[in-house]
């Protein structure tokens, strides 16, 4: 399997106090969006999670979809009913990140552990987009950009 280098974005902001951080968190315009997002989506499960190189489709029981895709190391997303888009999977990889190492990405290894789950909300942090399901870890989707090349929308479980 072929190791994929992995480029950061730039810092994210930082502040003077943990107050200030969340403070900034709590009213991010994001996070406002993701707060007026869940409101859609709550009441429903998951029903289906397909995930590419650098987008993510989440449908739910609700007939709603999630569609989160990397741009410019940020994680966009928007919220959408009918016939969501196509995602060609994404195969396993090893990523080496600096700073941190090398990891195995496999995201069909995380996708059954939110299918069925009840929607509990989203969230927006340090450019990460957050799927909470209930019982389960958050599902976080980050972007980076695979080293001379393009967008990449990884994805982990965060408790």
């Amino acid at each position: 399997m072929k190791t994929i280098d992995i480029e950061f974005g730039p810092p994210p902001p930082r502040y003077d106090t943990f107050e200030a951080a969340i403070a900034a968190a709590k009213t991010a315009p994001e996070q406002l969006r993701a707060d007026r997002d869940s409101r859609s989506l709550i009441g429903s499960s998951v029903e289906h999670v397909r995930f590419g190189a650098t987008d993510c489709v989440i449908t739910f029981s609700n007939g709603r979809f999630l569609h989160a895709q990397a741009r410019a190391f940020h994680v966009e997303w928007r919220i959408g009913s009918g016939a969501p888009p196509h995602v060609e999977p994404l195969p396993v990889r090893r990523l080496r990140f600096p700073r941190v190492g090398e990891r195995e990405f496999d995201p069909g290894s995380m996708i059954p552990v939110i299918l069925g789950a009840a929607f509990a909300g989203l969230g927006y942090s340090n450019r990460s987009l957050l799927v909470y399901t209930r019982g389960n870890e958050i599902f976080s989707m980050s972007a980076y950009r695979e080293r001379g090349g393009g967008e990449l929308l990884y994805a982990f479980f965060d408790t």
